[in-house]
């Protein structure tokens, strides 16, 4: 499968707190991708976008390239779409890239994790999200992805949550196993 993910615009508190932090965990993520053979291209729009800061009235800044921009930079074999979300307060950007991921690309899958989504889950529910990965993403974007590809019921996956047929929130169980750092690729 062809997955595009994303890394977006981050805001900071004040202009002089801007840092540029590493993208780990969607790394994790990619590796484990690419040795389940899947085709994987990472847009760092906080990187790629660095030069692009815009200001607000409380001094906050956010930075990082606009949500047109990143729509542009998906490549058009792209069969799923993830999204990381590390911070709560990227929530409101979040849900609006992803809102505008929906509307650009309606049928392709998008997929939000990250520790905002595993610690306020309800709450990432109510974003156009298709699905939201609970803990850590390596092994259940594996298995979603599986299930995507065979056309079965995601709630085979542990670690996940979606809105079911009837529109309810689903959670799929909790994913037990913790990983030992030199088991990642």
């Amino acid at each position: 499968m062809n997955i595009v993910l994303i890394n977006p615009p981050y805001i900071f508190s004040k202009r002089s707190d801007i840092v540029f932090p590493q993208c780990l965990g969607l790394l994790y993520i990619s590796a484990s991708l690419i040795k389940d053979k899947h085709s994987v291209v990472v847009i760092d729009s906080l990187w790629e976008g660095r030069d692009n800061i815009t200001s607000f009235a409380d001094g906050s800044v956010k930075v990082g390239l606009d949500n047109h921009e990143i729509i542009t930079r998906i490549r058009e074999d792209a069969e799923l779409i993830g999204l990381s979300v590390p911070f709560s307060h990227f929530a409101q950007l979040a849900h609006v890239l992803v809102a505008d991921l929906k509307r650009a690309l309606p049928s392709i899958p998008v997929v939000m994790g990250g520790v905002f989504p595993s610690t306020q889950p309800e709450l990432a529910m109510t974003s156009k999200a298709d699905y939201i990965i609970l803990g850590e993403g390596e092994e259940a974007i594996v298995g979603l992805i599986d299930v995507l590809e065979k056309d079965c019921s995601p709630d085979e996956v542990a670690g996940i949550a979606y809105i079911g047929k009837s529109g309810e929130a689903v959670f799929t169980e909790n994913r037990s196993r913790f990983f030992e750092l030199g088991d990642i690729p």
